[in-house]
């Protein structure tokens, strides 16, 4: 059983889907005789059971172009095995290719438990070394590892960050600790302490920065009652430990980024009065370039409705921002686009003669007239 190659290699590939309408000829195994066939007779309450058994082959046949696509579709996994399996076989520009294709194939949710997915992240980062690629692996760094992570890639993690550069890695590592502390503390510090622990990744500037990072979300961190943001972020979360936070707190000493770190907690307890503040529209903020940098991120990040800009007067120079009704336009767009297709329902409708189905498409196209108005 299993996957058989046209040059009758095994080929590792998993179970693939098959639509119905994929099958050809269609209805070719309807009817079709059993190999085998068991009768069990009754026993006790039990009824009889009957057990068939199918063996059949089919010819599989995609086109070659394809044929990353198809494996992603039985799971990642087997997709960053195939991408791996062609190191001798294809040139470097096509597993480069096949690397970039494979990171815009992961962004979509695959639905995979999370030590499988765990275990494909770290895969993929022992390929992206392989292929030598730095802007492939920040690629992967931004696009994947920054929404997904369980801790058991940290040392994966530091050599990607390695791997890109001082500037690229000073600029991610900040943002991951943003976006993972709260639920994974305990995670985020081991990566942290092998950053630190490591001369060739960050500048120290860059450490206080994610530092900084840390101790701004420590009260999520510590408040088990909040709001998730989805059912898998509070799958994942992780109470943090006592150890953690005196880790934490005796590694912004140990690396003279303690100032950064309260700097910049200081700064996110602002931003949050400032947000929270029905009044207040304009904030300035005379900050030197590294924290209007730790703002900007936090800001982007978390997609909140300021607009920020640096007024060049003065010195430090100031960040201001003014706050703005993205989100709201955001949503208006989104509900004049489901309007928009809802009419396009309506109007292709396979609504028969009955009078109940002739009464609610009424009331629909009244609604969504109501709607877009």
């Amino acid at each position: 059983d299993g996957w058989i190659g046209a040059d009758g290699s095994r080929p590792p590939f998993d179970e693939i889907p098959l639509l119905p309408e994929e099958l050809l000829p269609t209805g070719a195994l309807d009817g079709a005789a059993p190999d085998e066939r068991r009768v069990h007779e009754a026993s006790g309450n039990e009824g009889v059971d009957l057990e068939r058994s199918y063996r059949r082959a089919a010819m599989v046949i995609w086109p070659q172009s394809n044929t990353l696509d198809v494996i992603a579709d039985a799971g990642i996994r087997a997709a960053v095995d195939w991408v791996a399996g062609q190191f001798g076989v294809a040139h470097r520009e096509r597993i480069e290719e096949l690397s970039a294709r494979l990171i815009g194939i992961w962004r979509h949710d695959r639905h995979e438990r999370e030590e499988e997915a765990s275990a494909s992240r770290v895969r993929m980062l022992d390929l992206l070394r392989l292929v030598g690629g730095a802007g492939l692996a920040l690629r992967f760094l931004r696009e994947v590892a920054l929404s997904h992570y369980s801790g058991r890639e940290d040392p994966d993690l530091l050599a990607a960050l390695e791997m890109v550069g001082e500037d690229a890695a000073g600029a991610y590592l900040p943002d991951f600790v943003a976006a993972h502390f709260a639920d994974l503390p305990g995670q985020t510090m081991a990566l942290l302490r092998l950053a630190d622990e490591s001369t060739k990744v960050l500048t120290r500037s860059a450490l206080g920065a994610s530092i900084g990072q840390a101790v701004a979300a420590l009260p999520d961190a510590l408040d088990a009652e909040r709001p998730a943001i989805d059912l898998r972020a509070l799958v994942r979360r992780t109470p943090i430990s006592t150890a953690c936070v005196r880790d934490l707190f005796a590694l912004a000493w140990r690396s003279d980024s303690m100032d950064d770190a309260l700097a910049a907690a200081s700064l996110l307890a602002d931003l949050r009065a400032f947000c929270a503040d029905p009044v207040a529209r304009v904030a300035r903020y005379p900050l030197r370039k590294e924290l209007r940098k730790h703002r900007h991120r936090i800001i982007d990040g978390h997609g909140l409705d300021l607009s920020h800009e640096t007024e060049r007067r003065g010195r430090p120079f100031a960040l201001v921002c003014t706050k703005n009704r993205a989100s709201h336009k955001r949503r208006l767009a989104e509900y004049a686009e489901d309007i928009a297709h809802m009419n396009s329902l309506v109007a292709s409708r396979p609504c028969g003669r009955q009078a109940a189905c002739q009464a609610q498409m009424a009331a629909l196209r009244e609604a969504t007239r109501a709607g877009g108005e």
